[in-house]
């Protein structure tokens, strides 16, 4: 009956704070699409993938995240994740996912920082550290 919920969910945790990302990586795969619990295994996935610096697997999940579980309250994370891990590979693509966070919750405290942080990012992208580093000396004072 309850067949969905049957991986280890304590071994699995236990290795992801280990920092024993691939093996916590497959463990995490073996959670059921029909589990409640599934939504917080792909995040966990990606965060993973992230940590392994594995980009490609990491925007996978995330994006899979964020276009399959709408209502997950991991959603709006999710979706920044996976545009943050897009910004080397395709900026144009991670500005325009920034932006529709930003547009879909404007109200949203957690977005106004991210949209502070991913402009800071994308400027420095851009311009490289040293020009970004000048502009902050100059203008800290």
């Amino acid at each position: 009956m309850y067949k969905y919920l049957l991986f280890d969910a304590d071994n699995t945790l236990l290795d992801f704070n280990k920092g024993e990302y691939q093996n916590a990586y497959y463990l995490f795969s073996k959670v059921s699409f029909i589990s409640p619990l599934k939504p917080i295994a792909i995040y966990h996935q990606g965060e993973c993938a992230r940590l392994l610096n594995d980009k490609d697997s990491a925007i996978k999940q995330f994006s899979f995240l964020y276009n399959n579980y709408l209502q997950s309250p991991l959603n709006l994370r999710a979706k920044y994740l996976a545009a943050e891990q897009l910004i080397e590979k395709d900026p144009i693509k991670a500005e325009k996912i920034f932006k529709s966070i930003i547009k879909k919750n404007p109200e949203n405290k957690y977005v106004m920082i991210c949209s502070k942080i991913s402009n800071f990012k994308f400027m420095n992208e851009i311009f490289g550290n040293y020009v970004i580093d000048q502009f902050l000396l100059k203008y800290s004072k």
